[in-house]
């Protein structure tokens, strides 16, 4: 991944937190992941992320990953893919899909 030398510690670290395996953690940091590689412009490693992130086990770092991803597929002009994901952060639950 091309960045700075403390974003790569700090996306090294994550990876380590994913492959504790523990629910709780993988979820979110898988969505860390995806913003981190969002902002510097790897639109692949991030979908790949956001979509790791959006079938985790943690309900709100799900829903974030989801409308991040449908955002980016928006972008993209894959409609049917956006809103795919917008339904599936709609049907969660989770309160923030209702912002």
């Amino acid at each position: 991944m091309k960045t700075q030398g403390w974003d790569q510690d700090a996306f090294d670290n994550l990876g380590a937190a994913i492959n504790s395996g523990f629910p709780e953690v993988v979820g979110p940091a898988q969505l860390v992941q995806a913003l981190m590689a969002d902002r510097i412009g790897d639109r692949d490693l991030a979908e790949f992320c956001y979509r790791e992130a959006a079938h985790g086990a943690v309900p709100h770092a799900a829903v974030q990953a989801a409308f991040h991803l449908g955002d980016m597929l928006r972008a993209r002009r894959d409609v049917a893919g956006a809103r795919a994901q917008f339904a599936a952060a709609a049907r969660s639950g989770d309160p923030e899909s209702r912002r």
